[in-house]
């Protein structure tokens, strides 16, 4: 995902709507952090990318479903594919534009005690079914719908999209007869 500005911590906890002591916190265990700068000392800064707040979005969304910060940290911070290169937000990008208007979701699935990733597309949902027939737990992103709000909040565009974030999702979302946030 590339971006056209850089944010301060002041505009992660503002856009995500966290406080400055837990993402402090999490910022110094190493479950999120900033890619272009990393603060060293006094008076040095962490300057975040716009994929680092999906990450961080992504990260507070699942420990607040009660998924542990290691558990998160694991999911926002991993490739969605094992073995790309890419990111995981240049691929959801790339589905995006595939398709819009669509939703793209990923289901984050609890069984005995571990958790799995899977995103699910359109034949995804049969393989969502076989796999929610043993989870104890399961928790369905839709990661546009979050990097919409997320780039909307900060005023940036993902590079590469097709159209703006709140428009695709008011769009999308008078298309099932709702209205955005």
């Amino acid at each position: 995902m590339s971006f056209d500005r850089e944010f301060l911590l002041s505009d992660v906890m503002e856009i995500i709507g966290i406080k400055k002591t837990s993402l402090e916190n999490w910022i110094g265990f190493g479950y999120v952090g900033p890619s272009i700068q990393k603060a060293t000392g006094t008076g040095s800064r962490n300057i975040f990318s716009l994929e680092d707040l999906c990450e961080i979005g992504l990260f507070k969304r699942l420990v607040d479903r009660g998924f542990s910060r290691e558990e998160a940290a694991k999911f926002a911070n991993a490739p969605l594919y094992s073995g790309g290169s890419a990111s995981k937000f240049d691929l959801y990008l790339k589905m995006w534009n595939l398709h819009p208007y669509a939703p793209i979701y990923v289901a984050f699935i609890r069984e005995e005690g571990k958790v799995k990733m899977l995103p699910v597309g359109s034949e995804g949902f049969e393989n969502l079914k076989r796999n929610l027939s043993k989870a104890d737990d399961c928790y369905i992103v839709n990661i546009k719908e979050m990097i919409s709000e997320i780039c909307f909040k900060a005023g940036v565009r993902p590079e590469g999209t097709k159209g703006d974030g709140k428009t695709l999702l008011t769009k999308a979302m008078k298309k099932k007869g709702g209205q955005p946030k």
